[in-house]
């Protein structure tokens, strides 16, 4: 369930210029690689629009499960290229609160670029699910979706793990619409608090910093729960 959870479509210039102060502000702590994870040279030169979001998940998987272990994947699962100039990386990994993290970037240059990550929690812990779409088509369409799927809809479930979000939504809600029904129930598979963004004014968009430092945000509160 992917897409219920979260997606972000994005333009390389757009994200470079919106996470550049705060890499800045983060550089000395930026994280080494997840085991095993490892990319070939962009499809075109300077491409790579998540690889900076990429590296922020890894340093807060680090930080928050450093018990973190990749687990096997098939060769044909882990890579994949095609003639038409696209590359596809797979990734799989557990920890001891997280019993899978699967993490999938799709590199076609500037056609399309995409990172998605799923993370479930452990069967013993009540955390709700974290996903995140991160997609580019061409320079100039943006779509962002950011969710936590509760596991349970009792109010004190949704308090303690859906409220931080709501109030990450807040300022932002006025640029959030509604995700169509075709294909899930979000009932089931999605919170009240999901932000859903799009745009097409690709690196001209205004809310863009603050759309991405939402993105940050949820993560840090994700590895916050994870850690506790």
């Amino acid at each position: 369930m992917a897409r219920a959870l979260a997606c972000c479509y994005v333009t390389r210039e757009a994200l470079a210029a919106s996470t550049q102060s705060h890499q800045q502000t983060t550089q000395h702590r930026v994280p080494k690689s997840l085991p095993g994870m490892k990319m070939l040279e962009p499809i075109e030169q300077g491409t790579l629009v998540y690889k900076p979001y990429l590296d922020y998940l890894c340093f807060q998987l680090l930080d928050s499960a450093p018990d973190v272990q990749a687990l096997p994947l098939d060769d044909q699962l882990a890579f994949k290229s095609s003639p038409r100039k696209a590359n596809v990386y797979n990734w799989l990994y557990s920890s001891r609160r997280l019993r899978r993290i699967r993490i999938t970037y799709f590199d076609a240059g500037r056609a399309c670029q995409a990172l998605n990550a799923l993370l479930y929690p452990d069967n013993s812990f009540d955390l709700p699910l974290l996903g995140i779409d991160l997609l580019s088509f061409g320079a100039n369409k943006i779509l962002c979706v950011v969710d936590f799927i509760p596991l349970f809809q009792d109010q004190g479930y949704l308090e303690k793990y859906i409220r931080p979000l709501a109030l990450l939504r807040q300022p932002f809600a006025a640029r959030c619409s509604e995700m169509s029904d075709r294909f899930f129930d979000k009932d089931k598979f999605a919170s009240e608090q999901m932000i859903f963004f799009r745009s097409d004014q690709g690196s001209s968009e205004p809310d863009l910093e603050s759309l991405y430092a939402i993105c940050r945000n949820i993560l840090e509160i994700f590895a916050f729960f994870g850690a506790k």
